[in-house]
């Protein structure tokens, strides 16, 4: 980083000796000229910006200040013309509904606009014209602020908005969506490296990728429980997760353990892991895991870092070293917008809506409710998965069933007799084995909708 900000001081300080020079070399050509009056030398200097460049009796300093401010000019007309361009081609990327307007400084911002090409528009003020809108700016404050600001001009299209550290579910709802670097992260990674049966897994760092990665890891590593028990070891601060997700020891099947000793300690007391997930920022986890090599046996070590050449030096490990996170892979377009996730999500709905009328249509779902069918939606992976391998109808329902009261308790809600929606209470958040046969038959249909709404995506 200290490179690249003094590469940047480089480029700047050279960019300003540029712009200044014709009115150095003018004013010491007018010197001569005006016998050494430095008023009209410095004035006829600066004339030289204006395009003035006809003195006939200059001397070699004016000669250059004269090349140079043609130069100078030439690049200020490049500008221009580039900016002009660049607003014509926002105003007509607005016709397209695909259009979309990101908004943020940022590398990731950059990487999503150019990535949509010619829906993407790099965009500082509101674009209200614009198809999609994707808050990128630096702090949750900021984006929040910026929504406020202009509620009015994104009330009718969608808008997705980056939220690191503020709860999503009160502000989802209507057109806006919210996500997390780390809840994209997360998602990902589990993605790419699903947990196999039964398998022990150490989560160390338990900050908002930490959180992240337990949670997708609950809803996407599903197995029946009569074959497989996954153990998520969890080293960091716990105490405030545990308190905000007070029905996690309803979550069956699996087996969580939050380890309140140092995990230096903890990994060689616990033992016999299959993978280790660190989960800080890449100088943390770079130090980190130079320890675990003398800590650990280990099948596999997956690393959070911004590229695969930050844990390069550790590739002689007797383990698998395996980097995720890298900026690059977050910014893709699919992974914030997850556009065919959510037409999934829209299409399964859809089916829902067919089969039992008295549902509401998506565009007035709440945010919880368009993140329940998202959820489904993306299990449908694990469903065609354990198809091929085997599993049976009933089989599958099952699996589904465990996913849904899953979501529902990692979003804190609870079994009642009697559902309650406003009080977060369900009847229905209780074993497969324990459904009557009507609700069984509706996991069933579930699982006929799920793998029809997301056939060929």
């Amino acid at each position: 980083m200290a490179v690249r900000i003094k590469k940047k001081n480089i480029f700047t300080i050279l960019k300003i000796i540029f712009y200044v020079s014709p009115l150095c070399f003018g004013t010491i050509g007018f010197l001569s000229v005006y016998e050494n009056d430095l008023s009209w030398a410095a004035y006829s200097a600066v004339q030289l910006y204006m395009g003035q460049l006809s003195y006939l009796d200059g001397n070699v300093y004016i000669e250059i200040a004269k090349w140079l401010a043609v130069c100078v000019i030439a690049s200020w007309v490049f500008l221009i013309i580039r900016s002009l361009g660049g607003a014509v081609a926002n105003f007509f990327k607005c016709f397209s509904e695909d259009s979309c307007a990101v908004y943020g400084k940022s590398a990731c911002a950059k990487r999503l606009a150019e990535e949509l090409k010619w829906k993407g528009i790099a965009a500082e003020k509101p674009v209200s014209r614009a198809g999609r809108h994707v808050l990128l700016l630096d702090t949750d404050g900021e984006n929040l602020d910026f929504l406020a600001k202009n509620a009015d001009k994104f009330k009718q299209n969608p808008v997705f908005i980056k939220l690191d550290d503020a709860m999503p579910h009160s502000l989802e709802g209507g057109n806006i969506m919210a996500f997390s670097m780390a809840e994209i992260t997360a998602r990902l990674y589990w993605k790419s490296y699903p947990a196999l049966a039964n398998e022990k897994i150490a989560i160390i760092g338990f900050g908002s990728l930490g959180r992240e990665l337990l949670h997708f890891g609950l809803i996407l590593n599903i197995y029946l429980p009569a074959e497989s028990v996954i153990e998520y070891h969890v080293w960091g601060e716990s105490e405030s997760y545990t308190g905000l997700h007070p029905q996690l020891s309803c979550v069956d099947g699996d087996k969580i353990v939050f380890h309140r000793e140092d995990w230096r300690a903890g990994l060689l007391k616990a033992g016999g892991f299959d993978r280790l997930i660190l989960c800080g920022d890449t100088s943390r986890n770079i130090v980190d895991l130079s320890v675990i090599s003398s800590l650990a046996e280990c099948r596999d070590i997956y690393v959070c870092a911004d590229s695969e050449e930050s844990v390069g030096v550790f590739q002689n490990f007797e383990c698998n070293i395996i980097p995720f996170g890298a900026a690059e892979r977050l910014s893709a377009k699919e992974i914030i917008l997850k556009e065919s996730l959510i037409e999934n999500a829209r299409r399964l709905h859809g089916n829902y809506t067919a089969k039992y009328p008295d549902m509401r249509p998506w565009e007035e779902l709440n945010g919880f409710l368009k993140r329940s069918n998202i959820s489904a939606a993306d299990f449908a992976d694990v469903i065609r998965r354990r198809k091929e391998e085997g599993k049976t109808d009933e089989e599958l329902a099952e699996l589904e069933h465990i996913r849904w009261c899953r979501f529902h308790w990692l979003n804190n809600w609870s079994y009642a007799e009697k559902r309650d929606n406003s009080r977060k209470k369900h009847n229905m958040l209780i074993s497969y084995s324990e459904l009557s046969e009507e609700e069984k038959q509706k996991d069933r249909d579930n699982v006929v909708m799920l793998l029809k709404a997301t056939a060929g995506s």
